[in-house]
């Protein structure tokens, strides 16, 4: 996310007066247009799985170095899972701008002590070598990797769902900043997953951005931002729950888009606030496992001897 507010305002209006922060919030979901066929995909395409062995194989709870086919080449994620038999439950983890398939394994850790299926995932933009252009061409390539982003999670699902040991009707996605904004746009087409936590994710109407640019490429700067708009999406996550964890002292995501974010999502939905920055602390971790395991169905921690939360 730390790269993704600059890019949207500084590179794309290239250097015209205005911030995020100053942006008014007007957003009205009451009546959401349907979603076109932008994140579709061809579920026929094989995953073509590939498990590398256990990272840690002294621990009890195993973490797997996997990889599966994407859109756009192979998808590289660690999948951990606890000792437990049975069909479980499971949850995709996604991490923040600059961030890896390593940022959010702790989480994932905490959460496979009390008997999930984890998955962490490095996104795109971990495996892009193409530098991000300036100006219009580059706004395009951010949403070029956006729906790529969003395509490989719902890959994830179908990966999650041919597994033995994961119960396809219990699948939960946590996302952090960056992950919580791709969380907001999957929230709207992939309904699979019933249970949506996004953390530290905000987004405002692409007209803000629009607003500043230079006026020949207002048109072009709202119609691209409109096909990934955050907003348009989580209004349509029903009958998928939200959690959506905000810090009151944000100082990279502008309060306004995390205003906006909460008030565009569907119902249900369970808005919390939290003195804390963008980083989410231990009560924020804690709250977010309790969540979890009330929506998935959990009964506290089933696997001994190993860390099982902040």
């Amino acid at each position: 996310m730390r790269r993704l507010w600059p890019l949207l305002v500084a590179v794309v209006i290239g250097g015209c007066g205005g911030t995020a922060e100053q942006a008014a919030t007007p957003v009205n979901p009451a009546k959401p247009a349907k979603p076109r066929g932008l994140f579709e995909y061809d579920r026929s395409v094989p995953l073509r799985f590939r498990d590398k062995g256990a990272v840690n194989p002294a621990y009890p709870i195993r973490v797997h170095d996997i990889s599966f086919s994407g859109p756009k080449g192979r998808v590289a994620g660690y999948l951990v899972v606890p000792p437990v038999r049975g069909r479980l439950p499971a949850v995709i983890y996604m991490h923040g701008s600059g961030g890896n398939r390593t940022e959010l394994l702790a989480p994932a850790g905490w959460m496979a002590s009390r008997g999930v299926v984890a998955l962490t995932l490095d996104s795109p933009d971990v495996r892009s070598t193409d530098p991000i252009a300036p100006g219009l061409p580059g706004l395009r390539q951010q949403r070029d990797l956006t729906v790529q982003a969003v395509i490989e999670l719902r890959r994830a699902v179908d990966l999650l769902q041919s597994r033995s040991d994961v119960d396809p009707k219990r699948i939960a996605y946590v996302g952090w900043s960056y992950g919580a904004r791709t969380g907001a746009l999957l929230a709207g087409v992939e309904h699979r997953i019933g249970s949506f936590d996004l953390i530290s994710g905000g987004a405002l109407p692409p007209s803000e951005y629009a607003r500043v640019a230079p006026k020949p490429l207002r048109k072009a700067v709202s119609r691209t931002l409109r096909q990934i708009d955050p907003l348009h999406y989580v209004a349509r996550a029903a009958p998928s729950a939200l959690f959506l964890q905000n810090g009151r002292r944000d100082k990279v995501v502008p309060r306004n888009a995390l205003i906006d974010l909460a008030r565009a999502a569907s119902r249900p939905k369970t808005v919390r606030w939290y003195t804390t920055g963008h980083e989410p602390n231990a009560r924020e971790y804690r709250e977010a496992m309790a969540w979890l395991s009330r929506r998935l169905g959990l009964h506290g921690v089933v696997v001994p001897g190993v860390r099982t939360g902040p």
